[in-house]
């Protein structure tokens, strides 16, 4: 972080433009605690140590351990969609592009801390904090929305598709290969999502 952040005070005297950057901050610093520690042994303790705050400025942005893990969560969630958008071009077939994108997400997502914990012990809390973020669902209906609305338009996907049950069954079907990571080559796992993909989605003539 630079001096600038640094320098911002905090808590409830801080100025009103400065409380993104200093919530930012901390889950910065929460990641390096997750990476260090692991989820599991993390305390709001060390959190404030690490940031050099005093428990009450932290539970100021963050009233409980578990409002942590969900802004790293999304954090971390940002970064990988960022990153998809500069390695997946759309393509211009819906299918192939929901495909793709599936595939760099499975492959990709357990880089990160939060991730990672998703194959531990505390997998079911993150998986359910996952789901429940509308920020997350909200950035993935974004990014969807545009080439959905294409495939609607050229019938190439069933008219009765709902968006939002398609992010669902994306984000579940995610989770899951984050629990139990594929071994299959990428062609080999795009073969078994797509037997699947095709028969729910694709419009019926």
């Amino acid at each position: 972080m630079n001096d600038k952040v640094n320098e911002l005070r905090w808590g409830e005297n801080a100025r009103q433009n400065d409380s993104s950057i200093g919530r930012t901050k901390l889950l910065h610093m929460a990641r390096e605690c997750f990476s260090r520690t692991g989820i599991e042994k993390f305390k709001m303790s060390e959190l404030a140590a690490a940031a050099s705050v005093s428990r009450s400025t932290l539970y100021n942005y963050f009233p409980k351990k578990e409002d942590v893990l969900l802004g790293v969560l999304e954090l971390e969630s940002a970064e990988l969609l960022n990153k998809l958008r500069e390695a997946v071009p759309v393509q211009p077939q819906f299918i192939d592009y929901v495909l793709d994108s599936l595939i760099y997400i499975i492959r990709n997502q357990l880089t990160q801390p939060c991730f990672q914990a998703l194959s531990g012990s505390r997998s079911a809390l993150v998986g359910q904090l996952y789901r429940s973020s509308s920020k997350i669902h909200r950035s993935w209906h974004d990014l969807l929305a545009g080439p959905y609305q294409a495939a609607l338009e050229s019938e190439e996907i069933c008219p009765d598709l709902n968006l939002n049950s398609l992010l669902n069954w994306y984000s579940r079907l995610a989770l899951s290969y984050a629990q139990h990571p594929a071994e299959q080559t990428d062609e080999e796992l795009r073969l078994e999502l797509r037997q699947f993909l095709v028969l729910g989605i694709k419009a019926r003539r």
